[in-house]
């Protein structure tokens, strides 16, 4: 029976055509202490999702897709997924989870 992938850490890299935005803003908040989440915007949005330890991917999607909610409903615009990578697994090779963001 094949393992669920575990990992640390998530970083997801947004773009829009169309950037508003005229200088860097960056935030950085924990959540319960175990859980910090770094938000860099400006010509591209990169969102980091670090846990203190290893969690299955689908829960760091989960927050992802929370964090991902409250920014479209705050900036009122949708910004493309350019890409996603999972890091810092002790149980996963990185191509297993190189193949887990390609799905």
């Amino acid at each position: 029976m094949e393992q669920p992938m575990r990992c640390k850490t998530l970083t997801a890299i947004y773009k829009n055509e169309i950037s508003t935005l005229k200088k860097l803003y960056e935030i950085d908040f924990l959540i319960h202490k175990s859980v910090r989440i770094h938000i860099e915007q400006f010509t591209v949005r990169k969102i980091e999702i670090d846990f203190t330890s290893e969690q299955l991917v689908d829960d760091l999607i989960a927050v992802l897709t929370k964090v991902e909610r409250l920014l479209m409903l705050f900036d009122g615009y949708f910004m493309n997924l350019i890409s996603i990578e999972f890091q810092d697994s002790a149980g996963c090779v990185p191509p297993n989870l190189k193949e887990c963001a390609e799905h």
